[in-house]
């Protein structure tokens, strides 16, 4: 079974919306009420059901949130962001400790969504995705991968601060073995996002490093081999797994071992997560490129080819990390990929700029449009107390008539209650 990738970078659709006249917002202030279907009242709609025939094993509860983005939030203060309580079934205040899911409609061309855990929030929130509808759909508990019965709850994400690691995700999850499977690709660090140089040297060190694995000897995951060199020495190669279960683990490049958070790090490890010491809230200036995806890891329309993932490719894509010639470069210091914060509700294809995961943007009549149920993506949320969970997916993308951005957004959702 092929899983699609769950990747965002919206920057790079920006300027088509710009030239196409999307993303823009409506402003009228209209109070929440329940009317289900009414998507030109003014009004936001909170619909649910209970029972009902779609829903499988512990997911016993339906509910649907239109959000009309004509209509004002329930945040004075930001009035285009707006919050939704699943266990409630009801929009709710984004000031409140209730709220599950963030539709942040604030930003200039596309929305964000964001989970009310990590970053985001003080909630216990998480994400489990992005991954095919029809995928999602055998789960019948959200807790337990649906063929394994094994626990996929330390798969759940938090919003996080993240890095090129998650734009440009160094594995899978395969479907065959339940696991994360690594991909091989070689990211190169550099320790100085303001400059464009490629080239190492002793005052400004140019890594290149793979995640190969994310299980000990054991078997036990938490624990991510990092294969690196410095690029000025490409043979010199290093190889480490770290502990990296319970304990978030700061690793310097140089060294080859690990400090605390205010030590001198480059990159560490928090279980599957990878981040690196630059970006929004750091005073380092660490920062992150794709230099290579080994070749067969993925097909033309960018699924992940799972006879490939299958395999221990360890062996065979040491070549892609040492032969450093072989490396796609930044042109420029801005190609570096700084730390920033994000969610994995927020994924965009990095093959395809006009498709974001949960809708693409059409070049036929150049509005936002959600997938059809055959493309559909949709992710696993947890509650804010994180003793629920929902099954969600974005059912529609409306427009009014001629209008040129969007009027609402209707999201579906299939709850496991406490």
């Amino acid at each position: 079974m092929q899983k699609q990738l769950t990747l965002l970078s919206i920057a790079l659709l920006s300027t088509a919306l710009v030239a196409c006249g999307g993303g823009g917002e409506g402003s009228s202030n209209q109070s929440s009420k329940n009317n289900a279907g009414k998507h030109n009242t003014g009004k936001h709609s909170n619909g649910s059901s209970t029972n009902t025939g779609k829903n499988t094993g512990k997911f016993t509860q339906s509910a649907k949130w239109v959000i009309n983005t004509e209509a004002n939030s329930l945040n004075a203060a930001t009035p285009k962001v707006y919050c939704y309580d699943f266990d409630g079934k009801a929009e709710v205040g984004c000031d409140t400790d209730t709220w599950d899911l963030k539709f942040d409609n604030s930003g200039k061309y596309v929305p964000k969504l964001w989970s009310n855990s990590g970053v985001s929030g003080d909630g216990k929130g998480g994400v489990f995705g992005l991954l095919k509808w029809s995928d999602l759909k055998t789960f019948t508990d959200a807790t337990l991968d649906p063929k394994s019965k094994h626990s996929i709850v330390n798969h759940y994400q938090v919003d996080k601060k993240g890095s090129i690691f998650d734009t440009q995700k160094w594995y899978e999850y395969n479907a065959t073995s339940h696991q994360l499977s690594p991909n091989n690709r070689v990211y190169l660090i550099t320790t100085d996002n303001t400059s464009p140089t490629t080239q190492s040297s002793v005052q400004l060190p140019i890594f290149a490093v793979q995640v190969i694995n994310y299980y000990s000897a054991a078997g036990v995951s938490g624990h991510p081999t990092l294969r690196w060199i410095d690029t000025a020495t490409p043979n010199n190669v290093k190889t480490k797994t770290f502990d990296a279960s319970a304990t978030t683990q700061y690793i310097n490049l140089k060294t080859g071992e690990t400090t605390t958070e205010n030590g001198d790090w480059h990159i560490a490890l928090d279980r599957f997560n990878v981040r690196l010491n630059g970006g929004t809230g750091s005073k380092k200036k660490v920062a992150g490129f794709l230099a290579k995806t080994p070749a067969g890891y993925y097909d033309t329309n960018n699924k992940p080819i799972t006879d490939k993932f299958n395999k221990d490719n360890k062996t065979e894509s040491l070549a892609d990390l040492t032969n450093v010639a072989g490396y796609k470069l930044p042109t420029s210091a801005k190609d570096w990929v700084s730390d920033k914060k994000r969610s994995a509700l927020n994924a965009y294809n990095n093959q395809n700029p006009f498709d974001l995961g949960w809708y693409v943007y059409s070049l036929v009549n150049h509005k936002l449009v959600a997938k059809t149920d055959d493309d559909a993506q949709g992710a696993l949320l947890r509650s804010s107390t994180g003793d629920s969970y929902a099954r969600m997916r974005l059912a529609e993308i409306q427009y009014k008539e001629n209008a040129t951005s969007p009027n609402a957004w209707v999201f579906e959702f299939d709850i496991q209650p406490k």
